[in-house]
C-alpha cells in the first residue's frame, strides 16, 4: 500500500491537488466529512460484490523493466521535467499487473489529465479499473478523474468502491461526501459525515498510540498525509516527537507537504532535537522541501 500511495503522491493526487471540478468548495475543508459504503445512493453500485482479485498485499513487485522505467520517471520529475517523465511512466504502465505498474499508471493518468489529454488518461483509468479495481487507491484516483470530467455519478461509484474495499481509506470519504451534497443527497451525506468522523478519530488515536504495531501506524500516516483536515495535520506534526525513528521519519515526509507555517516550525524544532543520524537526514530533506514549498506558494512581491 505504501508504494501505491507513493504513486498517488508522485504527481498531483496529493492533498494539495485541485479538487474535482464538480465538487463544491466544501469538498475539502479543514475538517471535511465524507463517505460510508452504507450511505450509497441508488445511482452507485454499493450493493455489488467487490471484484474478484488478489488482495492489495498480494500484488507482485514490479518487473526489472517496470522498476527501471518508474525510477527514471521519478528522477525526471525530481528534476522538474514532466515531459521526460511521461514516456517512462507510460512504459512502466505496460506488462504484468504489479505494484509498480499500478503506481506508474496512476501517475501517468494524472499527468495526462493535467496536460489536457483526457482521452488518453481515461484509457489508463479504464485499464486500471479492469486490472486492479480491488485497490482503493485505484478507485479513488479514478473517482477524482471522473468528477473532474463532470461525471458525478461515476465518480460517486468509484469513491464508494474505494471505501467498500478498504473502509478506512479516508481520502475517498471527503470527496464522496461533497458530491453527495451537490447531488442533493443530504441524508446520505449526513451518514457519510458520521462515518468519516468515527473512522478519523480511530485512526488519529492509532497513529499516536506507541503500543500499536508500527506497520499499522505507518499505514495510518500514509492515509493522514493525503487528508485536508486540521486534526490530521496536527497529529502528523506531533508525531515528529514520537519515540520511534521510523514514525518520526514518516511524519516528517508528510509534514513537508503541509502549507501552514506551523509545519516549518515543527520540522525545524524536530531537526534540532533529533539524535538519530538517519532520521536527521530525512528531517533535513523534509525541511528543505517545506521551505521550497513555502517559497513557491508565497505571493510575489511587487515594487511600489
Amino acid at each position: 500500500m505504501r508504494r501505491l500511495l507513493a504513486g498517488l503522491l508522485l504527481l498531483g493526487c496529493s492533498k494539495d491537488a485541485p479538487a474535482p471540478a464538480t465538487a463544491p468548495a466544501s469538498a475539502a475543508p479543514a475538517s471535511a466529512p465524507a463517505s460510508a459504503a452504507a450511505s450509497a445512493p441508488a445511482s452507485a453500485a454499493a450493493s455489488d460484490a467487490p471484484p474478484s482479485a488478489p488482495a492489495p498485499g498480494e500484488l507482485p513487485p514490479g518487473t526489472e523493466a517496470q522498476d527501471a522505467r518508474f525510477e527514471a520517471a521519478q528522477a525526471a520529475l525530481a528534476a522538474g521535467d514532466e515531459a521526460a517523465a511521461l514516456p517512462h511512466l507510460l512504459a512502466a504502465s505496460e506488462g504484468p499487473v504489479t505494484g509498480t505498474r499500478i503506481s506508474a499508471s496512476l501517475a501517468a493518468a494524472d499527468l495526462l489529465t493535467r496536460k489536457n489529454r483526457p482521452a488518453e488518461a481515461r484509457a489508463l483509468y479504464e485499464a486500471l479499473l479492469s486490472a486492479a479495481g480491488h485497490l482503493a487507491e485505484v478507485q479513488f484516483t479514478a473517482g477524482r478523474f471522473f468528477a473532474g470530467q463532470e461525471e458525478p455519478d461515476r465518480a460517486i461509484e468509484a469513491f464508494q468502491a474505494a471505501v467498500r474495499v478498504q473502509p478506512d481509506f479516508l481520502p475517498a470519504y471527503t470527496l464522496l461526501g461533497a458530491l453527495m451534497v451537490q447531488k442533493g443527497l443530504k441524508e446520505e451525506a449526513a451518514g457519510v459525515l458520521l462515518e468519516y468522523e468515527r473512522r478519523l478519530v480511530d485512526r488519529l488515536r492509532q497513529a499516536e498510540a506507541p503500543r500499536s504495531p508500527e506497520a499499522e501506524r505507518l499505514a495510518t500516516i500514509d492515509l493522514l498525509a493525503v487528508l485536508v483536515d486540521e486534526r490530521a495535520e496536527g497529529t502528523l506534526r506531533r508525531l515528529l516527537a514520537d519515540p520511534s525513528p521510523a514514525i518520526r521519519m514518516a511524519a516528517a515526509v508528510a509534514v513537508a507537504d503541509q502549507e501552514e507555517p506551523e509545519a516549518l516550525v515543527a520540522l525545524a524544532n524536530a531537526l534540532t532535537a533529533e539524535h538519530d543520524y538517519t532520521a536527521r537526514q530525512v528531517l533535513k530533506q523534509a525541511l528543505v522541501r517545506a521551505r521550497e514549498r513555502a517559497l513557491r506558494s508565497a505571493p510575489e512581491s511587487t515594487s511600489p
